[in-house]
């Protein structure tokens, strides 16, 4: 894990310590925030619990930040031991680097929290901030380790939380009785999703997708919070009143196994393409006519985000939050409805919106910019830095 190590100035020194950097939302988040922050005012470090090769770490290898790991990979062998040692021994790996580094900030994120409760006292002079990236009942629930490691951190430490949007703010606030929560949003490239320099059909050309087909696009990890075995059904019913329909699916995770034998079970050979890892997303969004998204839960999905940005039309399930749909081109269905119920609102809205998707501005997108999410974040790791004594790692 030894790397860094070399602050010459007096820049404000941020951790941002994750699991891994799979190729998810909140990982993303990770990489576009280090790679915003202004250089000449922070110095911009990544931990993560284990290494992954994706799309994440190459973005991250591109712009040049330092990222290190406790764990070379996550086998059986790893986790087994992970838990037998109580997370203690990446604990203590993980406070090491704070000291070595002289870490002015730690920004945690997704399942962290328990590995910093063991090295608490250690980090006394040192603000927590911890980011919550899905549905604070999904990834805090009363009675787990994430949400006992909370309740720890806020009695222990200098501990804030970031929502993602103002009703999870209240519902941060609620849960652990607290005010001190602020709201960020999830940031996207807005430029590059807004500013895509090729059509539909080339873009589905480049893919080898026909051209005439009609692309439903999901991008989502292959999870059972993503709802994959419904999406195949709504696809059998889009597919059943168009033959062009072509399903688009970019994601990995654990489900994937799962989900690549329904679709050879569900969709015929030549109507679907399943990407991974990829880092040409502006692209791929264009090479789509409809996206779909029908969590079953979600904190504030940045692909909803890009997808609008890009111009497709979208439409998501009602467990999603309001604050995703930021465009007169998004809609949302329940999924108390069926599948045949979802197909004729995707198609319908399809015919009904896709000329005011096309080319057109969406009106305070910027709000959703990596930069002016990075402007806020700034500013918060400058105030808890003025608030607290600096730690002294002489």
């Amino acid at each position: 894990m030894d790397m860094p190590a070399e602050n010459k100035d007096n820049r404000i020194r941020v951790l941002q310590l994750i699991n891994n950097m799979n190729d998810g939302g909140a990982e993303r988040q990770v990489v576009g925030i280090v790679s915003c922050l202004d250089r000449e005012r922070f110095d911009p470090y990544i931990l993560n619990i284990h290494y992954v090769d994706s799309a994440n770490m190459r973005r991250l290898e591109e712009a040049g930040v330092p990222t290190c790991w406790v764990f070379p990979g996550w086998t059986v062998p790893v986790r087994a031991f992970n838990k037998l040692t109580r997370k203690t021994y990446a604990a203590k790996r993980i406070l090491r680097f704070v000291r070595k580094e002289k870490i002015d900030v730690i920004h945690a994120h997704l399942d962290c929290l328990p590995y910093l409760v063991p090295i608490a006292g250690g980090l006394s002079g040192v603000p927590i901030l911890y980011t919550c990236h899905n549905e604070p009942r999904v990834m805090l629930p009363e009675g787990g380790i994430n949400y006992d490691s909370a309740r720890f951190l806020f009695g222990h430490n200098r501990f804030r939380m970031i929502a993602l949007h103002r009703e999870m703010e209240e519902q941060l606030n609620g849960l652990f009785g607290t005010d001190s929560t602020v709201t960020v949003p999830n940031g996207v490239d807005t430029e590059k999703f807004m500013n895509i320099k090729m059509s539909g059909q080339e873009a589905k050309k480049r893919l080898g997708i026909p051209v005439n087909a009609f692309v439903v696009g999901i991008v989502a990890r292959f999870s059972q919070q993503k709802n994959y075995d419904f999406m195949m059904e709504i696809f059998g019913c889009i597919s059943e009143r168009n033959p062009d329909a072509f399903l688009l699916t970019v994601g990995s995770g654990p489900d994937k196994d799962i989900v690549t034998e329904l679709i050879n079970e569900k969709i015929p050979d030549g109507h679907c393409l399943m990407l991974e890892h990829r880092t040409d997303m502006p692209e791929i969004y264009r090479a789509m006519d409809v996206f779909v998204l029908p969590s079953k839960y979600e904190g504030m999905p940045l692909v909803a985000i890009e997808a609008q940005a890009s111009g497709v039309v979208t439409c998501l399930s009602d467990r999603i939050t309001d604050a995703a749909v930021i465009s007169d081109y998004a809609v949302k269905s329940s999924l108390s409805e069926s599948a045949d119920s979802w197909a004729e609102t995707i198609l319908d809205a399809y015919c009904r919106l896709r000329e005011k998707a096309s080319g057109k501005e969406i009106p305070g997108l910027e709000k959703y910019s990596f930069r002016e999410q990075v402007r806020r974040l700034e500013d918060l790791y400058e105030q808890e830095t003025k608030t607290v004594h600096k730690t002294d790692y002489s």
